[in-house]
């Protein structure tokens, strides 16, 4: 339990890897996740304002690629389209779908 340590995701990894014995780190849907928690973490704790979080680097990059994310206004604040918001649910569905199967839960 000492090892359960970090955000909800690092622990929920951490759980799913070593006791679930599950290598979830490689479901490509894993990578779909954390993109959220930056995005998440941004909205929460910095109020949108991409330049004052700690993940500015990865925010920038993302909203550089022209797929629903955006950083707007003279302040630089994060946007995301409900097409993105879309895409994203599909992608945990996913995850949960392959959590299950790969638990045996299918």
């Amino acid at each position: 339990m000492k090892d359960l340590r970090g955000s909800a995701i690092d622990q929920g990894l951490i759980f799913l890897t070593k006791l679930a014995n599950l290598s979830v780190q490689d479901f490509p849907e894993w990578e779909h996740l954390r993109t959220l928690q930056k995005i998440r973490d941004c909205v929460v704790h910095c109020f949108g304002h991409v330049d004052d979080s700690r993940d500015k680097k990865f925010l920038h990059e993302l909203a550089s690629r022209g797929i629903g994310v955006s950083i707007e206004g003279p302040d630089g604040r994060l946007s995301v389209t409900k097409q993105f918001c879309e895409q994203q649910l599909a992608h945990l569905l996913k995850l949960f779908e392959r959590l299950f199967a790969s638990a045996g839960w299918s």
